[in-house]
């Protein structure tokens, strides 16, 4: 009789191992998932992971990335883009498999030479962007960016292509993961203030004055002759104004 206790104890000790050893995904049937496996990014940009189990977020044991210098991630998930390359964003689940992430760095284009040099030519195309806000003949597509003249803002349109500039028609629709590309004295959309500011004073761009509103405010500085305007809502930038 004893020894039969003793032979149900070691059974009923070996299941408990066994079950104990079996992945929490296959105990509860929920997929477990990375918000992306594929990102995009721009140097200096930061984007956020999650790990979901089922419909829920879970804190997974560990990040990690493959190549450091080209991104890094947080213990919180948060990619940060620092060289133009590739690297693999690793998610340790703790249910005894890794999640991984495949992330592009990009290098972002700057565009201030080209826009200094080309200012007058710009300029002429304003009237004709006026007259023709939605009759863009190169299609929707293209990238919007730089504003100039407040009162109506007709945009300059950036071709990824030829890497040409040019000023078309107001655009109320833009691609802010495009937009991101770019950069005017080191500033593009979605900054923060310090990094703004950093780039600006980085480049030479003086500060001239703050101004304030309900949704926003505006940081002024001004450069060899022409004002730089950085429009901020939520505590970064929203759009960039380029005025002679």
């Amino acid at each position: 009789m004893k020894r039969s206790k003793m032979m149900l104890f070691a059974l009923i000790m070996g299941l408990t191992v066994l079950f104990a050893a079996v992945p929490a995904k296959a105990a509860v049937g929920r997929a477990v998932v990375l918000s992306d496996t594929e990102l995009t990014m721009y140097i200096g940009q930061t984007e956020t992971l999650t790990m979901y189990v089922g419909n829920g977020e879970m804190t997974p044991d560990k990040w990690a990335s493959t190549r450091k210098n080209v991104a890094t991630v947080s213990s919180k998930g948060v990619v940060k883009a620092r060289k133009a390359g590739k690297t693999t964003i690793r998610c340790t689940t703790g249910f005894g498999y890794d999640l991984e992430c495949t992330v592009t760095v990009k290098k972002r284009l700057e565009v201030s030479g080209y826009l200094n040099k080309n200012y007058l030519k710009l300029a002429r195309k304003v009237p004709a962007a006026e007259k023709n806000t939605y009759n863009d003949p190169a299609g929707i597509g293209n990238l919007y960016t730089f504003s100039d003249y407040s009162g109506t803002a007709p945009f300059f349109r950036y071709d990824l292509k030829t890497n040409k500039i040019s000023m078309l028609q107001i655009a109320d629709a833009v691609n802010k993961q495009e937009q991101a590309r770019l950069t005017l004295y080191g500033v593009s959309l979605d900054m923060t203030a310090r990094q703004a500011k950093k780039a600006m004073k980085a480049n030479k761009c003086k500060y001239r004055k703050i101004s304030k509103y309900a949704t926003g405010y505006d940081l002024i500085y001004k450069r060899s002759g022409h004002q730089i305007t950085l429009k901020f809502s939520d505590g970064k930038v929203s759009a960039i104004q380029w005025n002679r």
